[in-house]
This record gives C-alpha cells, sequence and structure tokens, in this order.
C-alpha cells in the first residue's frame, strides 16, 4: 500500500484552487483542503495538523502579502512548505528563504508540483532527524526532576540570570543552573548568537534586526549592545 501524504492549500484564485485539485487528482497527496483565507486555514491547520504532511499557499491572498511569521508559524509545526505565487520579488524570497521548501512561479507543470511537494515532504522528515541524529539538543531538568530532550530548534532565545540561564522554547520557559557564556560555550551550536550580555537569541527565529535592537518571529525584541553588534552583521538592515 502506498503511502498517502496530507496536502491543506491556501490559494484564492479559482482557476488555481481548480489547476492544484487537478494536478494532485489520482497521485498519492490526499488534497484535505483548498482555503482562500487565513482564519479558516488556521483552524483547519490546526484541527487536523496531525494530518497534514505538506501546506501549500500563495504569498499572497486578497491583495495583501502573507507575513513571514504566518509563514514561520506553519514550520514551527514541523509542516514543510511550498510557496506559489505569479511574480517573484527578490526582498520577498529572501525573507522566506529560511522557511519555505521550494517557491513555484505560477504557471507550472503538475509534475513539477508533485515533484516539490514529495520533495518537501522527504527533506522535511530528514530535518527532524537531523537535530536528534547530531545529538543537536539538551536535557533539561523539568518538574518533578525529570529529564526533558530539548532540540536546538525549538529554542527561541537565552536570558542570562546571574550563574542562572532561562531557556525559552516557542511554549515553555526553563532555567538551568549555568551560565550564559557557559552554555553558549559548551552546549549550544553557531546557530544561537549573543547580542547584549544578557541575551542570546537563536538565528532561526530572528524576524528583522537593526543597529540597536533585534526581533524574533514570537515578537520578542532585544537590546543589541555595541560589545555584540559584529555577531549581528548579516541581519542588521544598512
Amino acid at each position: 500500500m502506498e503511502v498517502e501524504y496530507g496536502v491543506l492549500v491556501i490559494e484564492d484564485d479559482l482557476f488555481f484552487q481548480l489547476s492544484i485539485k487537478h494536478m494532485l487528482k489520482n497521485t498519492n497527496f490526499n488534497l484535505l483542503g483548498i482555503l482562500d483565507n487565513k482564519i479558516e486555514f488556521l483552524e483547519i491547520l490546526e484541527k487536523d495538523i496531525s494530518k497534514i504532511n505538506l501546506v501549500i499557499c500563495d504569498l499572497m491572498i486578497h491583495g495583501e502579502y502573507l507575513d513571514k511569521a504566518f509563514f514561520f508559524n506553519i514550520k514551527r509545526l514541523g509542516i514543510p512548505i511550498i510557496v506559489i505565487t505569479a511574480t517573484l520579488e527578490e526582498e520577498r524570497f529572501k525573507e522566506l528563504e529560511s522557511i519555505a521548501s521550494t517557491y513555484l512561479i505560477k504557471p507550472f507543470h503538475k509534475f513539477t508540483l508533485q515533484s516539490a511537494a514529495l520533495n518537501a515532504i522527504k527533506n522535511n522528515v530528514a530535518e527532524k532527524y537531523k537535530d536528534l541524529l547530531e545529538e543537536k539538543f539538551l536535557f533539561i531538568r523539568n518538574k518533578g526532576n525529570s529529564m526533558l530532550k530539548l532540540n536546538f530548534s525549538n529554542i527561541s532565545h537565552l536570558m542570562s540570570s546571574g550563574n542562572y540561564c532561562y531557556i525559552v522554547s516557542d511554549t515553555t520557559k526553563f532555567i538551568e543552573k549555568i551560565s550564559l557564556s557557559k552554555i553558549l560555550k559548551e552546549k549550544l551550536d553557531a546557530r544561537f548568537i549573543r547580542v547584549h550580555h544578557k541575551y542570546a537569541v537563536n538565528s532561526q527565529f530572528i524576524k528583522a534586526a537593526n543597529s540597536k535592537e533585534v526581533e524574533l518571529i514570537n515578537g520578542e525584541k532585544f537590546q543589541i549592545s555595541n560589545t555584540f553588534r559584529a555577531n549581528l552583521k548579516e541581519f542588521i538592515k544598512k
């Protein structure tokens, strides 16, 4: 029996709604729904998350660009995204390059979509196991002295508090008896960037940065000190 992959689509163009439906017909991609607005899309995403293996998403819905946070929140759920668009704007491409599995420029052939979809799903599965296989995780002491395995990719930032360090994931905050300097040097990898003597951020969560502060996808903002500004040079807009 062939593996079946659940696909959820957000597209407001009726012609392309029908086109995508036709392109995925009689394949091992199970079309779970085609929505034309964010609210319905997010409701189904939350309800059927265990069934969804891929999201196909138009870059612009009803004349408005979907923002980076929208795409990031889908990826954070462990679901790969294919972004489809009628025009490729370089700025938008660069903004979503690290989030989207691939871009497809309309119109595209059904085999192009099917191939991109299969590659996105396979690459996502490999990525999910990458941190585990490369031992990119921390063991954090949880309630009741139990130990919790926390993947690096789930940690958004860290905050220093004397000899202790707060480790903040996308859902929870933990505290460990270790300095920020030591955990960055001995426990974490290069994706974590120190921006202040009190803060370090996961570069995968960075939404924007200027010479004074860095903003994460979740809306958190942190001051950048002169000492550590050079660490963020590739993210700071000129």
